[in-house]
């Protein structure tokens, strides 16, 4: 399998990569052979070929550059993601580039790839902090996510979000929708890394890949790691109350 890692250098913020090396992982141990594919600023993919698209997040220039990087190939992306359907994960601020617009903090405007019909104003206020993601999307894991959010934009025009928020403020910034799903395309604001964090939502998307992921394993260090950190938020949340 070819996991295109997309601008793996300039969209790089937060170890979100390790995404990648969970996803890479845990397809081998399902007996899987799978080869990540990075592609850089200038080149011009075939992605006929991709079984699964990530992109990670990055600093407001470098979305912005990411942005023009990304224009002459947005058929070709297109193609994978609205027509092929191939099982796509963008995480951060990366999501935003596939949307209308994207209005700059000084109110300058950017035109989105336009592959989704949401829109994203970048404030001068930063959002940050820990997140308990309950599933919205049907296809999704019944057990809820952590996470950790830091943002600095509203994203409005979502009308199927990926998640909704126990805990931390969402798309909007009102409301506790978080993130977008249609189809095998998934984005969400989530970083931590998001599949290093939730076992469960690993699983997930090496199902996506058309593989029988292994049961986790509720006595490994990853499911540990998770139950304690959903616990601690828990107990956080309703000493806050």
């Amino acid at each position: 399998m070819k996991l295109y890692h997309i601008f793996p250098d300039l969209m790089n913020l937060y170890g979100d990569y390790g995404n990648l090396v969970v996803l890479q992982k845990a397809l081998a141990d399902a007996g899987a052979e799978a080869k990540v594919v990075p592609v850089r600023p200038g080149e011009t993919p075939d992605l006929s070929d991709a079984d699964f698209l990530y992109m990670g997040p990055g600093t407001e220039p470098a979305r912005n550059a990411a942005l023009e990087h990304l224009r002459p190939w947005r058929d070709a992306l297109a193609e994978a993601v609205l027509i092929r359907g191939v099982p796509t994960l963008f995480t951060g601020n990366s999501w935003t580039l596939l949307g209308r617009s994207i209005t700059l903090a000084d109110g300058s405007p950017l035109e989105g790839l336009g592959l989704f019909d949401y829109a994203t104003v970048e404030t001068r206020d930063r959002a940050t902090g820990d997140a308990i993601a309950l599933p919205a999307a049907q296809a999704l894991p019944s057990a809820p996510a952590v996470g950790f959010l830091n943002r600095c934009d509203r994203v409005t025009g979502v009308e199927t979000p990926l998640f909704t928020l126990e805990m931390s403020k969402g798309n909007d910034g009102a409301s506790p929708a978080e993130g977008f799903v249609l189809g095998n395309f998934h984005a969400n604001h989530l970083i931590g890394p998001l599949l290093v964090k939730n076992p469960h939502l690993l699983n997930h998307f090496v199902s996506l890949l058309g593989v029988e992921p292994r049961p986790v394993n509720e006595a490994d260090h990853t499911a540990l790691a998770y139950q304690v950190t959903l616990t601690a938020l828990r107990q956080r949340l309703a000493g806050s109350r």
